[in-house]
Formats: structure tokens, sequence, C-alpha cells
């Protein structure tokens, strides 16, 4: 083998040990994998638990506690003068890296001490009451989830709310 293979070697077999059925506290971390679309849930997205603001900290605490977390992101909306926020989170074992790592996801509505499930990934849907909170039908939120196409970073929260 000559000295690119073997750099290659070394450099990819990592990435597929992410996808063996092993135990994922023993695989690579979503986040340590190439950015590029290899995880497109986290591209761009804080890893791990970075985020320790209140609104990440209380979704995760309320919707998926005694999880790995991949990733988490949040944007924030004004409302009645408070600031509320759409907090994203994907979590649990990372599937299918041959195509394209993804995990479970969640989106939740952060409004003061309350985080209201908006989306969550799989079928069943769960009562989602965030989709009924007032922020949603802001002309800001309206905007931004009209502005998020196929292939955005939030489109995880819009699948089909």
């Amino acid at each position: 083998m000559n000295r690119m293979g073997l750099v290659y070697t070394l450099a990819v077999l990592p990435l597929l040990a992410a996808c063996d059925g092993s135990n994922q506290s023993d695989a690579v971390r979503p986040h340590d994998l190439p950015i590029g679309g290899q995880f497109a849930q986290c591209d761009g997205r804080p890893g791990g638990g970075q985020d320790r603001s209140d609104a990440v900290m209380r979704t995760i605490q309320t919707h998926a506690p005694a999880q790995d977390i991949n990733c988490t992101d949040k944007r924030s909306f004004a409302i009645n003068g408070a600031e509320v926020f759409l907090v994203f989170v994907a979590f649990g074992r990372v599937s299918d890296c041959q195509a394209g790592c993804f995990s479970a996801d969640l989106c939740a509505i952060a409004d003061g001490s309350q985080s209201l499930l908006y989306d969550v990934s799989g079928s069943p849907k769960p009562d989602r009451p965030g989709l009924a909170h007032p922020v949603v039908q802001t002309q800001a939120f309206q905007e931004f989830r009209a502005a998020q196409p196929a292939t955005g970073p939030w489109r995880f929260c819009f699948r089909d709310s």
C-alpha cells in the first residue's frame, strides 16, 4: 500500500467505526465527524452539550433526559417584550452513516420556565403544545419558517408543523 493509501485508510476507518453497531460511547461522536454533510442535523451547530443556556438545558431536561446530546441550537424571537427561543436538539444513537448520519431530534419553544414540544422526529407524533404557542403566529417566526429551504439547518423543525 502506498503512503496516500495508508493515510486515507487511517482517516476513514474511525468514521466507519461510528456506524458499526457498537455502543455509541465507544464510537466517533457526531461532532467529531468531518464538516460538510456527514451529519446534516449538526452541521454548523454546537456539538454535544456546549450550549448550556437555560433554554437549551430546560429543553434537554424536559424532552431528552439521560440521552447523549449530539448537538443543539437556538433561535430567539421577541413577543410581548419577552425573548422566546426555538430550540433544536439532536440526541441519541447516530445511524446510517454511509448515507449521511442522523439521529433522533426535536424542536421546542422555550418560554420562561416552559419548554413546549414543537416538532419531533419519528411517528406517531406526540402532543405538541409548542404548535399553539403565540410566537409561532408572529411575523418574525413565520418569515423564519418560510426562509428554511429543504436543505436549511432548521428544516428539521418544520417537517410537518
